[in-house]
Order: C-alpha cells, then structure tokens, then sequence
C-alpha cells in the first residue's frame, strides 16, 4: 500500500499541483487570459489545455488527493526543489545547469518511452 501511496503521489499529486499553480501564477499575473492566448504558442496551449481540465474539477477532490496521502509532501517537496533549480540556472544565467535539467528530463521520458514500447 505504501508504494502505492507514494506513486499516487507523483503520478495525480504532483501532476494536478504543477497545474494549480500554473494557473495560479498566470491568474496572479495581471495579465488578462484572451492577451495571453493571442501570445500563445504549442507548448502553451498544450499546458493551457490540461491546466483547464484541472481547474474544472472538484476542488474538495483535489485536496484531499493533496492533503491525506502520506507521501504528499514528498512530492510537493520534489517540485517546489525542481522549480528552485531551475529558477536558480536562470537567474544565475548557468547555461550548463540549465541544460543539464532539460537533458535529465528527456532521458527520464526517452526510458518511459522505450519501456512503453517493449511492452507493446
């Protein structure tokens, strides 16, 4: 059950808080969601579309998919330290940081992908 809970964590915890607060960033911007759309690109649309699905769902749901999983935090943790690096390579204009995060993050999906595929 605990291997469970940890990867429900990651797999709905993690993935509806990413949404929550992209939408809460863009929410909290000031700017308006129509000038954002006529800017918008593939991969904005892509996130807009799923962050809207997310927002649209039950909020009493949501949190306790968040709040009573013991692993919970873990993942939150993992995603506010993931956003940090990431803040910290751009701000710091660390190409080679920056660089290292996208690449580790493609592997990571190339090996989903390629055990996907074996089990086909």
């Amino acid at each position: 059950l605990d291997d469970h809970d940890r990867l429900i964590a990651y797999v709905l915890g993690l993935s509806h808080a990413l949404n929550i607060a992209f939408f809460t960033a863009l929410a909290e911007s000031g700017e308006a969601a129509p000038k954002l759309a006529q800017m918008s690109s593939t991969t904005f649309d892509a996130q807009l579309d799923v962050a809207s699905r997310v927002a649209q769902e039950s909020p009493e749901l949501y949190y306790e998919i968040q709040s009573l999983n013991d692993y919970g935090a873990e993942s939150l943790e993992a995603l506010s330290q993931a956003v940090e690096r990431l803040r910290a390579a751009v701000l710091s204009q660390d190409h080679e940081a920056f660089v290292a995060l996208m690449r580790r993050g493609r592997d990571y999906l190339d090996d989903r992908r390629t055990q996907a595929e074996r089990r086909a």
